[in-house]
């Protein structure tokens, strides 16, 4: 009777672990199989560090990347609100734009920017990998923002 309240009392898939883990630790093969794989450190699916061998869990991967990745985003995130709430401002006062002319500029600006990402994604996932793709694309979005930046400071370019 204590049995059965035990198992009503789980519920299935708790149940079909215990038997899992029950089954690992009778097949002797499964053992042999979990010991080779603890006791190295290469990945085993294949994937390779920038050198083209054999990727090591302990010193690649993980959050190396990460620290250039979230300041790069952060910063690039700053560029693009700053430039989209002065935009409309620029186009009316230097580019002698009327003002539905520079709202609807901006906001097909904004709309461009954020489905390029598709592209892009599309590019990472298919072709280049993430690490490269924003890398490439941080450098084509500094020189862009630079030579805004000097069109709009530097008057014998206007």
């Amino acid at each position: 009777m204590e049995q059965d309240e035990d198992q009503y009392g789980k519920s299935i898939i708790q149940l079909s672990m215990e038997r899992f883990v029950e089954d690992t630790k009778l097949n002797p093969v499964n053992k042999k199989e979990e010991n080779i794989e603890s006791s190295t450190t290469l990945v085993s699916n294949g994937c390779v560090d920038f050198k083209g061998k054999i990727a090591d869990k302990q010193t690649s991967g993980g959050w190396k990347a990460a620290p250039f990745i979230i300041v790069n985003e952060v910063a690039e995130r700053l560029a693009f609100f700053a430039i989209a709430v002065n935009m409309v401002a620029y186009l009316v006062r230097e580019m002698h734009q009327s003002i539905p002319s520079a709202a609807t500029h901006v906001t097909d600006w904004i709309g461009a920017a954020y489905v390029l990402t598709l592209v892009g994604a599309f590019l990472a996932d298919a072709y280049l990998g993430r690490f490269l793709t924003i890398i490439i694309f941080s450098c084509i979005y500094a020189v862009v923002s630079s030579n805004t930046l000097a069109k709009v400071s530097l008057k014998f370019l206007n």
